[in-house]
């Protein structure tokens, strides 16, 4: 810390000498004695001793006060500074958590949206988004660093991947609960007419979910799915417009990088799709371990992507510090209104 002007203190100090000190001194040099007799009885009495001494304690007293109040007045005026220079460096990390919202992967999802509250409260200057896919995509959370926010939206999914747990049977899930939170997924001519589970559809869509690929970025997709389509009625595969490797291609040249968590009952075809798709955009794959719930370790494992650092504008700060002397000046105008009113009054009247 420092003072800004220190020039005022000493114009304090001598104002204070030449309005308190100086004339005090010349007035006991100047000053005109009158001469009485046999004071000396008076100035050997108890009364007068104790009247002259309170008497004294109270000028010292006044003059101390006074000297404190005029001192942080000083300090006030001459500003104590904190100056720093201020490097606003920040991550510029994106992550999109982009899930599967079919049904069977209901569980893998809960635990994955338990795991990422506790990393929510972790990050600094990130941002994060949501999106959610089965046979349409629907950007849930736009990327942002509004965690607060984020946190909410995470307990309205968590609450819907409850929901639909708690049917003994995922198939009998009625549409109207799992629309409650997961609408816009699922519209019924496209699902009619194109399957459900459409994973590349998903991770495509989730691609340009990004906003500006163009800037220097770390960009990560966490990616849960049991990768398996589901093919519409009356037909014997489902048709995504992007199927999967193509989408992990459109990824890995956006600088994106996947990666995958899959269930632990993931069929082995399937598998080894997802796999491929991960290791074309250089991430990781996954398998989630029901009996160990391992997705706080994987959460764990891609919090590790190295952050990008965007160097901010560096600039000078200066923080004023107040607080003290104001503190110290208000207690020093109390105590010589307590000691004018009250204490030097009952003295000198004894």
């Amino acid at each position: 810390m420092e003072l800004k002007y220190p020039i005022i203190i000493v114009i304090g100090l001598c104002l204070y000498i030449f309005i308190f000190l100086i004339p005090t001194a010349i007035s006991k040099i100047k000053g005109k004695k009158v001469d009485v007799a046999n004071t000396f009885v008076v100035k050997n009495t108890e009364v007068y001793k104790n009247i002259i001494f309170r008497y004294r304690v109270g000028i010292v007293s006044v003059f101390i006060l006074m000297f404190i109040s005029i001192l942080s007045c000083s300090l006030l005026s001459s500003r104590i500074v904190e100056t720093k220079i201020v490097d606003n460096k920040i991550y510029n990390r994106d992550i999109i958590l982009c899930m599967d919202v079919s049904t069977s992967v209901a569980e893998l999802n809960k635990n994955l949206v338990d795991s990422y509250k506790g990393v929510i409260k972790s990050l600094h200057g990130e941002r994060f988004g949501i999106s959610i896919f089965n046979t349409n995509s629907y950007l849930y959370v736009p990327l942002t660093d509004d965690y607060d926010y984020i946190n909410d939206k995470l307990d309205e999914l968590n609450k819907g991947f409850k929901e639909v747990l708690s049917y003994p049977d995922l198939n009998d899930v009625p549409m109207s609960t799992y629309d409650a939170y997961f609408s816009g997924t699922i519209l019924v001519q496209d699902n009619l007419n194109r399957g459900s589970s459409l994973i590349g559809d998903g991770l495509a869509s989730c691609v340009y979910d990004f906003p500006t690929l163009d800037e220097d970025r770390s960009r990560i997709i966490i990616f849960s799915t049991d990768n398996d389509m589901v093919p519409p009625r009356y037909k014997e595969k489902a048709e995504p417009l992007v199927e999967l490797i193509p989408a992990a291609k459109l990824a890995k040249s956006k600088d994106i990088t996947v990666y995958s968590l899959a269930p632990d009952f993931i069929k082995t075809d399937n598998e080894t799709e997802l796999k491929e798709a991960t290791k074309i955009t250089k991430g990781n794959y996954y398998l989630y371990d029901k009996k160990n719930n391992n997705v706080r370790d994987v959460v764990h494992e891609i919090e590790k992507h190295e952050k990008k650092m965007m160097e901010g504008d560096k600039h000078i700060e200066t923080t004023d510090f107040p607080e003290i002397p104001f503190i110290i000046l208000a207690c020093a105008f109390l105590l010589l209104i307590v000691l004018e009113k009250v204490i030097l009054l009952w003295w000198l009247n004894q």
